[in-house]
């Protein structure tokens, strides 16, 4: 008589291969995918709006004092900011004017190697291409962690409005700005952490650092709060790394941070950073930022408790699962930080993003009726920044208060309507 075990030992091994070549192939059709993504965004950047601006693109000055660091030199000197203003403008810029020099930490520099490597006109349309596919990926990548899947139609009247609907991705493109890629890295670091690959997590966390002003502190904020939930192997994966690639700068081109801080010092006179609750009268800034911290706080402190259940993976090749403390602890840090933390521009309000996916994911357990109402609020999130500036006397810097704050009330609203559910 043949031993049933045998049989059995002899299955197991084929299933783990198969499962190896799924996972293999699904990598390489998402390598394949973006190749073609990246690449035709790129071709189309640099035939049309990289010859329409020259070289007066945010990501320039990048470019230039990237290349000095990895020759060595610190790319903090008055000659490097002379090179980015003859480069953009054709002449260097008076003494008040925004001196478009390199304000980020020249660990940056090490991370876009890559893209430094490239001429400038390439290098700024591939860079371009990157931040508008990295839009385009965030809402795939937040319904993966939602476990939802929409319908077919749904799923492409969402893209293209997240992406070309929404006022900050065209901003963001036409810049060349930087906000594209920190959505992305936030959002494949929340991923993996659901995941429960929490030094990949960590170590993808780092990207959105890049630069550290909102990213950064979005992936302390949130490494921190599961370490306290004893998952610390995230956060140290996020600091070792980064800790390694601020010593590479500095093996470059030497203790670079005194001078790094003097020019954000000099960069904050002649472009003052705004902070959202200014834009309120005194008595009730106070009460906003108490009641933001407050939110921050609560959030947390739900995400803390003993009975919550941490965010765990189902079977190998399924959907993943998350627990709601842990979805709300992360779309708490990221209202907290685009309301409290000052900023130079409104690009970060990408970030709204995931906020607006997780707000139409979560409406699925209201009535039909509220849904309706959660898309229109949405919808309205998306669409009414292209009207701000028609109105008179618009402040542009305004649009840090007004959109988060729209789509946060959207967002508690939806969850108090769901309490009230559950307990009646």
């Amino acid at each position: 008589m043949s031993d049933p075990t045998a049989n059995l030992q002899q299955t197991v091994p084929p299933a783990k291969s198969q499962s190896s070549i799924f996972n293999l192939r699904f990598l390489l059709v998402i390598v394949v995918i973006n190749i073609v993504l990246i690449g035709g965004l790129a071709a189309f950047n640099a035939s049309t709006l990289v010859p329409a601006r020259g070289l007066r693109f945010d990501f320039y000055p990048h470019w230039v004092g990237g290349r000095a660091v990895w020759s060595g030199q610190t790319p903090y000197t008055h000659e490097i900011t002379r090179q980015i203003q003859m480069g953009m403008f054709g002449e260097e810029l008076p003494p008040d004017a925004d001196q478009q020099n390199l304000a980020y930490p020249a660990y940056t520099s090490i991370i876009m190697g890559p893209v430094i490597a490239f001429p400038a006109p390439t290098a700024i349309a591939l860079w371009m291409a990157i931040g508008l596919a990295s839009v385009i990926w965030t809402p795939i990548v937040w319904m993966a962690i939602l476990n939802w899947r929409p319908a077919p139609l749904v799923l492409f009247a969402l893209l293209l409005g997240l992406t070309f609907g929404f006022h900050y991705p065209i901003d963001m493109l036409v810049l060349a700005q930087f906000s594209g890629t920190v959505l992305l890295a936030t959002s494949l670091g929340v991923w993996l952490l659901t995941l429960k690959r929490d030094i990949a997590a960590g170590i993808i966390f780092v990207l959105a650092t890049v630069p550290p002003t909102v990213g950064g502190t979005l992936a302390l904020g949130i490494l921190a709060a599961f370490a306290l939930r004893g998952r610390w192997r995230g956060l140290a994966a996020f600091i070792v790394t980064l800790g390694l690639i601020v010593l590479v700068s500095i093996l470059r081109i030497g203790w670079w941070i005194p001078d790094w801080l003097r020019v954000v010092r000099e960069y904050a006179a002649y472009a003052p950073p705004a902070w959202p609750p200014n834009f309120l009268p005194l008595p009730l800034r106070v009460l906003f930022v108490a009641a933001i911290i407050g939110f921050a706080l609560w959030t947390l402190f739900r995400f803390l408790r003993p009975s919550n259940t941490l965010p765990v993976a189902s079977a190998p090749q399924s959907s993943v699962l998350i627990s709601r403390p842990s979805i709300d602890l992360v779309i708490a840090a990221i209202l907290t930080a685009l309301l409290l933390i000052p900023q130079t521009g409104y690009y970060y309000l990408v970030l709204l993003i995931p906020v607006i996916v997780a707000c139409l994911e979560r409406a699925r357990g209201l009535p039909r009726p509220e849904r309706r109402w959660v898309w229109l609020s949405c919808i309205l999130a998306i669409a009414s920044p292209w009207l701000y500036f028609s109105l008179p006397n618009f402040n542009p810097d305004t649009q840090s208060l007004i959109l988060p704050l729209h789509v946060g009330l959207t967002w508690m609203a939806i969850n108090w309507r769901l309490d009230v559910r559950e307990k009646s």
